[in-house]
């Protein structure tokens, strides 16, 4: 038995025991499913199924994972038990790509057959998948439980030995806003389990559940954990990781944008609810767009596609120079705490022509304000995604290894213009799915691989926080394949927007914002990374803004729509 699930149930039998009286009772007062879960409802025509049925199993056949994909759909819009029972068995049978496929499949089969009627079936498909990686399963599918206030899905994620299962189910009440809350973080608080990477799941989730009931500040019970929340930061067993999570929390909590890494000023802002924290004691941060940051490793994933070569309007321009000059209200870290005015002296505006420029020039200078003690990687995207040669893993933001990366950046050289980008091409489409995904890999060696969202190396060592760049929305993805269009399909060149007559299409999966949003959930479901976005030219500011609220960023638009 895990150490932390073990001193969890120990600790907490009472309070567990009310909050599910309470479950029990919220379910009689028919508390709706804020997932928005339930089964479709069935058919009316008897030979439905049997048509989607036939449908699914020819799609399953096709080489894309859209098509793929879209037959799993077409197959639960049945509603029919017996389609959850195919998709359910499906996931095992899930061979490419590696996790992907599982992890649409998952959150597929939630969606569709979250009710009640399929409680049991969907029970018997957690038990039968209780690895780490099947975390995103048992997340979905525990939520339309835990909103619907049924009392064994808790008991259910406490009583498992894996501890990336005990912390989705902790993070589904946490997304539910769960009564059981309160009493699940001062269960996690009091469990202190030994292995560093269990204690600090521990930790986290505790700040997750109190941040997601942050309306209860001011109750007895509430202020009572938060307090024992704000005692971690003076732990010296509490990994710095852990304490820049609970200061982002904590500021969650107290609607403030103050990381504050020193536990007193906490306190004194519990006693006194009025009182803002002080700045000191807070963390490394860095400047990027106009956006500043805590936090001490960092990943810039920045958008290469070609329609970054694009020239700048004169309207972009002045926003760039209004954000970064002292009227604009930004400052740079100097490494040691204090800031300095950011004039229009450090960006060469003469050589600031096109949206790439200006990008690159915005990595540089914030390269230019982080401190040694930081860590930082840049990763692009375009059709494709990848680190830039030098920070293939997080590396110390010295002079040197800034230099080298200000030199991969100036080495970057647009193509040749095409009939769509008349001023010159870079990389590609935009997989900006792709260059999220990479950063969430990144450690302070090598990226990690398949199921990254669980790799205790990524946990301990990955990034804290994340900016993008982008001028555009997604178009691609690492799995985007040739297939056969349907009727209604419209099939484009690759690399342009006109439409062509020829019978195949590429699909992409991972350009749609309902796979894209929840699969960026998923790679920080345990991560708690800031993710903050900037946007150029014909960016969705709907779209980035959405991005930046799976990590609780912020956004800066220059231009958009």
């Amino acid at each position: 038995m895990a150490p932390e699930r073990a001193a969890v149930r120990r600790s907490g039998r009472t309070g567990v025991a009310l909050v599910l009286l309470a479950f029990v009772v919220l379910a009689a007062l028919g508390r709706p499913s804020l997932r928005g879960g339930g089964g479709v409802a069935l058919a009316e025509d008897g030979d439905a199924f049997e048509r989607a049925l036939s449908t699914y199993q020819a799609y399953l056949k096709r080489p894309s994972l859209r098509m793929r994909t879209r037959g799993r759909r077409r197959l639960a819009a049945t509603g029919d038990a017996r389609a959850a029972s195919i998709l359910t068995k499906s996931y095992k049978d899930a061979v490419a790509p590696p996790g992907q496929e599982q992890y649409l499949i998952a959150g597929l089969v939630a969606e569709s057959f979250g009710t009640l009627e399929h409680r049991d079936l969907l029970k018997d498909w957690r038990r039968e998948h209780a690895a780490a990686k099947d975390a995103w399963l048992w997340f979905t599918t525990l939520r339309p439980a835990i909103a619907e206030g049924e009392q064994s899905a808790v008991a259910e994620f406490l009583d498992v030995d894996e501890p990336f299962l005990l912390h989705a189910g902790i993070a589904a009440c946490a997304a539910e806003r769960s009564a059981n809350s309160v009493a699940l973080a001062a269960d996690l608080l009091a469990s202190r389990p030994k292995p560093e990477t269990h204690r600090a799941l521990a930790i986290e989730s505790a700040a997750k559940l109190l941040a997601a009931r942050r309306s209860d500040l001011g109750s007895e019970e509430y202020d009572r954990v938060l307090e024992e929340l704000i005692a971690t930061l003076r732990d010296p067993r509490t990994a710095p990781r852990t304490r820049l999570v609970v200061a982002r929390r904590l500021g969650v909590i107290f609607d403030t944008e103050e990381v504050v890494i020193d536990p007193a000023a906490w306190s004194a802002r519990l006693e006194r609810a009025a009182a803002p924290p002080p700045t000191r004691g807070g963390h490394e941060y860095a400047d990027f767009g106009g956006i500043r940051a805590n936090g001490s490793r960092i990943a810039y994933v920045i958008d290469l596609s070609d329609s970054m070569a694009a020239p700048l309007t004169d309207a972009e321009k002045e926003r760039l120079r209004r954000a970064v000059t002292p009227g604009g209200a930004r400052s740079r870290g100097t490494g040691n705490g204090a800031t300095v005015g950011i004039g229009e002296r450090d960006l060469p505006w003469e050589e600031i022509e096109t949206r790439f420029d200006a990008a690159r020039e915005f990595v540089k200078l914030s390269l230019a304000g982080l401190s040694s003690k930081q860590r930082f990687a840049v990763i692009w995207f375009g059709t494709k995604a990848a680190p830039l040669p030098s920070t293939t893993a997080l590396v110390r933001a010295t002079p040197k290894a800034v230099r080298r990366v200000a030199r991969e950046l100036d080495s970057i050289e647009l193509g040749p213009p095409d009939a769509e980008h008349e001023s010159g091409t870079l990389r590609g489409w935009t997989n900006l799915h792709g260059g999220v995904r990479r950063a969430f890999m990144l450690t302070e060696s090598r990226p990690v691989g398949t199921h990254e969202y669980v790799d205790v190396k990524a946990f301990t060592e990955g990034v804290d926080t994340i900016f993008v760049l982008s001028d555009g929305t997604p178009s691609w993805c690492d799995w985007t394949t040739i297939d056969k269009r349907d009727p209604g399909d419209r099939a484009y060149e690759r690399d342009s927007s006109v439409e062509v007559l020829r019978p195949e299409k590429y699909y992409s999966v991972y350009y749609r914002e309902d796979d894209l949003l929840p699969d960026l959930e998923r790679l920080n479901l345990f991560r708690s990374v800031e993710i903050h976005c900037v946007g150029f030219g014909e960016s969705d500011e709907r779209l980035l803004r959405r991005i930046a609220a799976v990590g609780g960023g912020r956004v800066r638009v220059f231009g958009g729509r």
